[in-house]
């Protein structure tokens, strides 16, 4: 499984419990809408974004970054703590998406940051308690080894799932900040 269907898989398994049964479909639809809004905003797909998007098995839900999504409202009326979580998880599927071609474009840094606007002004605008770090501001040197070289090795580490998921992470950060 690759990395942008692991963190749909991520956005889909912590919000399924705050929604009515069979919301995972949804919600996994909502997920891959927000992967190709971002991947496609730019005019162009790559054969990586479209292995990653070939990935999820569901269809994607149409979406729209100045608007918040019904089942982000749903959530927000029902579970403040819940919305909160589905901002941060589909950040993370938006920034993974950004970063599958190695290079994030000016127009998806800019659907990424509607997002985020968006969210948080639907929760309050309390904007700079969640905005993403950059490279700059987590100080990150570039490695000395390819940045998938120490990904294989922290694979092959045993356990320690919630540390390598957010190793992930921030390296497809700073991928997406370079």
């Amino acid at each position: 499984m690759g990395l942008l269907a692991e963190t749909v898989s991520r956005f889909t398994e912590e919000l399924s419990p705050h929604l009515p049964t069979g919301s995972k479909t949804a919600l996994a639809a909502e997920a891959r809408g927000i992967a190709t809004l971002i991947i496609e905003c730019d005019g162009r797909v790559t054969a990586d974004e479209l292995t990653a998007l070939h990935e999820l098995a569901t269809p994607a839900s149409p979406f729209d970054v100045a608007i918040p999504s019904a089942l982000f409202r749903e959530l927000l009326a029902a579970d403040r703590l819940a919305a909160w979580t589905y901002l941060h998880r589909a950040l993370d599927v938006a920034t993974i998406a950004a970063a599958l071609d190695g290079v994030a474009s000016p127009e998806e840094v800019e659907a990424v940051t509607a997002l985020r606007r968006t969210l948080t002004d639907a929760l309050g605008g309390v904007e700079s308690s969640v905005a993403a770090p950059t490279a700059q501001t987590l100080s990150i040197e570039p490695p000395t080894r390819p940045v998938e070289e120490l990904l294989a090795e922290l694979d092959r580490l045993i356990g320690l799932a919630g540390v390598k998921e957010e190793v992930r992470m921030v390296a497809a950060l700073a991928k997406v900040e370079q």
